[in-house]
């Protein structure tokens, strides 16, 4: 059981080695200068054949160590810059390292190359498969194509995205969606489930159904099956690679239950017709050797039946192939995915330029449509005959791309739209943070300050933010206008109402910055400013402590205006403190405990000074006070020593006088009391 198990291992292993060199070859042919691989598992070693592969795959050129000279150092060095370029692409590398490599072994060497396949051929290839589903699914004709000539509303069908998930995923899903699932066939891998060769012969009349017969194929035994899926790959191989169509053969045909299998068919092919002939005789040579279905074969036998079809559309006859070297690009345009940066602004661009790209490919829609609707009618280019079933699906395809193409640039239009409008939401809150910190010095503030009005009024940041807006919502409802699913249109409100309600709360913050830093500026203007001549007032203020009292009460006099000084002082030091970063609130916490401190000291001392100003005040107005009541007392008296005619008049007029003298006798001495007991003048009896 052990060497049928390391038989079979080594087989697989051969049939990989074999499979992959040949693909190689096929590129590193168009190198400069050429390479050629002979013994894959050797020849890499050096890692200078295979930095020259990365450079014909991603037309970039890579560093490289080589010479005849050239160490194990400079090999490892050299698969060093490749694997580092594999995982600058995202390319995920799993137990590949550079020293494996370099002493050629087997599984890693095989699973480098089979990543690398994966990557740069499988990867590419397979965006192609929702364009081929489009076309297998469509329900369009060549006479819903032709009724659409005469005006009549085209069939609506939404574009097909490409399909999530890698090379390998997305292969079986399309096989499993496109060729067996509506044959009733299930496919669960690409192990057991295509033994009986009944998936490969689904996936030929997926795309060439003139080929294959499903319901004989059902009847055939595995080996039969197998035998002649891969025959028809093998024809197809032959024309393809033995013409001039540059597409490279590097499959071995072998059975997926016991048997390796080399199949030779003879091909007929009619350049005017560009249909394919079969002669039903054939010879067939079977190996001994038993070979497990090998899963690499499996994806490159789908792989280049997809290439194929591809170069077929460009290989027919006159303006026939100018069209469908067109549909094919259109076709691309049609299922590109947005392609999502990290910034929304940089993704808004690219979807800029490739709506562009669209509209400019998609603009000769209409000619090319007019040229292909009278090849249909004549059924022939040129006079040469064109078989039913290519105008069949070339019918379909137009449909599909003309279906398509309105909603496609809409589709467009509107992510640019969002993506912009997101881009403006992530900059605003990405300023706000900026702007709503903890602070440092003034200047830094002020620096603050000046980029948020160029930021706002330079740029008309709301202005903008509106006009992009707007923008949107009009984007948005011409492309919910083109009949998407309800979860599309709740996804695009959903979004709309997500984002209004995000710049609501945004554009407040924003708005309320500039206050907030004029306010922090303020504070600062103030701080300064107190401090600086609460400090020159302090050391005066100590100095003046040995002087007379005199001095003293001539120095302290407007000290009231120190007290305001420094409340304000403190206000706007705490008010910094706490919007301040911690290194400047540090300062300015040891700043204002060194000012108050001192303060303090000095307040005990000559606070009874604070109303020198109001007690001299108070002492005025009591000296005005009496002299005034002297001077009406010095009256008063005059009043009552003056003789009186006796008259009713006269002494009416005299009781009146002696009232009013009354009256301001009481309020005179009531304030002048009032003004000694409140400063303390002792009063006399009189």
């Amino acid at each position: 059981t052990g060497s049928r198990l390391a038989h079979k291992n080594y087989e697989q292993e051969a049939v990989q080695k074999r499979t992959f060199t040949k693909w190689i070859n096929s590129h590193l042919a168009k190198h400069k200068p050429p390479f050629e691989v002979s013994d894959l598992f050797e020849d890499i070693k050096d890692g200078v054949k295979l930095l020259a592969l990365l450079e014909v795959l991603s037309g970039q050129r890579l560093p490289c160590e080589q010479g005849r000279q050239i160490k194990r150092i400079h090999w490892v060095s050299n698969i060093g810059t490749a694997l580092k370029f594999l995982e600058g692409r995202k390319i995920k590398l799993v137990n590949i390292n550079a020293t494996d490599i370099a002493d050629g072994r087997p599984s890693i060497v095989l699973g480098l190359i089979w990543t690398i396949i994966l990557y740069f051929q499988i990867e590419e290839l397979t965006s192609n498969l929702p364009a081929l589903q489009a076309l297998s699914s469509s329900a369009s004709s060549v006479d819903s194509m032709a009724s659409s000539e005469t005006g009549s509303p085209p069939m609506k069908r939404k574009v097909i995205t490409k399909f999530q998930g890698n090379a390998k995923k997305a292969l079986l899903r399309w096989v499993q969606s496109t060729a067996t699932k509506r044959l009733g066939i299930e496919v669960k891998d690409f192990g057991v489930s295509w033994r009986s060769g009944v998936a490969f012969h689904s996936v030929i009349h997926a795309i060439r159904p003139e080929l294959v017969d499903m319901d004989i194929v059902r009847k055939r035994s595995n080996r039969e099956n197998l035998e002649e899926a891969f025959s028809v790959h093998c024809d197809i191989t032959m024309f393809f690679c033995n013409g001039s169509m540059g597409i490279p053969c590097f499959l071995d045909m072998h059975n997926g239950n016991i048997m390796k299998t080399h199949v030779v068919k003879e091909v007929d092919f009619s350049r005017h017709s560009h249909s394919l002939t079969y002669n039903t005789g054939h010879s067939e040579r079977l190996s001994k050797q038993i070979s497990p279905f090998d899963i690499c074969d499996a994806f490159v036998w789908l792989v280049q039946l997809l290439d194929w079809h591809i170069h077929l559309d460009k290989s027919l006859p006159g303006p026939l192939g100018v069209i469908g070297a067109w549909l094919h690009r259109a076709e691309l345009s049609l299922r590109e995915d947005i392609p999502i940066q990290q910034a929304h602004e940089e993704t808004a661009n690219i979807i800029h330029r490739k709506l562009e790209q669209h509209t400019e490919v998609l603009k000769n829609l209409e000619g090319h449509r007019q040229t292909f609707q009278q090849i249909h009618r004549d059924r022939s280019v040129n006079g040469v005959p064109v078989p039913p079933e290519q105008l069949q699906d070339m019918a379909e395809r137009f449909n599909f791309v003309s279906t398509s193409s309105h909603v496609h640039l809409i589709k467009f239009e509107f992510w640019e739209m969002k993506y912009r409008l997101m881009a403006l939401l992530m900059l605003a809150e990405s300023k706000l943070k900026s702007w709503i910190i903890k602070y440092g010095r003034r200047d830094s503030v002020e620096l603050l300050l000046h980029n948020y009005i160029a930021f706002i009024e330079g740029h008309k940041f709301f202005e903008q933010y509106e006009t992009t807006f707007w923008t949107l919502k009009q984007a948005a409802d011409s492309y919910l206008e083109s009949g998407d699913p309800a979860e599309e249109v709740e996804g695009v409100n959903k979004f709309l109402s997500d984002a209004t309600a995000q710049w609501k709360n945004l554009s407040v913050e924003v708005r309320s910055v500039r206050s907030m830093l004029e306010e922090v500026i303020c504070n600062w203007e103030k701080y300064s400013s107190t401090v600086a001549s609460l400090q020159a007032w302090l050391e005066d203020a100590e100095k003046m402590l040995n002087h007379s009292e005199s001095d003293k009460r001539e120095f302290f006099r407007n000290l009231p205006h120190w007290i305001q000084q420094h409340m304000d002082m403190n206000d706007a030091g705490n008010f910094l403190i706490e919007t301040c970063d911690e290194t400047v609130s540090r300062e300015l916490k040891q700043q204002l405990l060194l000012l108050n401190g001192r303060w303090r000291e000095l307040f005990v001392k000559v606070k009874h000074y604070a109303r020198a100003d109001e007690v001299d005040k108070l002492r005025k107005d009591y000296d005005d006070g009496i002299e005034a009541l002297k001077a009406f007392i010095d009256l008063a008296n005059e009043r009552m020593n003056t003789p009186v005619q006796v008259s009713f008049l006269n002494i009416r007029t005299y009781l009146q006088d002696v009232e009013v003298i009354k009256v301001h006798e009481a309020g005179s001495l009531e304030y002048l009391v009032l003004i000694g007991q409140s400063q303390r003048i002792p009063l006399s009896s009189d």
